[in-house]
């Protein structure tokens, strides 16, 4: 996978130079650094950067109310 320096990574950044496998990196980076677990149906929508913050956001919240 391509790394993207951080200066240019937005919230509206697209993810639509990802193929499927850079997006199984990236969705196994996101459960490895916050403790989650996304289902694979709402991985395959993430488009953004924003979507993946909002996902994690949701998930993050749903945790903490168990």
């Amino acid at each position: 996978m391509a790394s993207v320096p951080a200066t240019t990574v937005r919230l509206g950044s697209a993810l639509k130079k990802t193929n499927h496998s850079d997006k199984v990196e990236i969705v196994m980076g996101f459960e490895e650094e916050f403790g989650i677990t996304l289902e694979e149906d709402n991985s395959q929508n993430i488009s953004t950067v924003q979507e993946s913050a909002d996902l994690i956001e949701k998930l993050l919240k749903k945790d903490a109310e168990i």
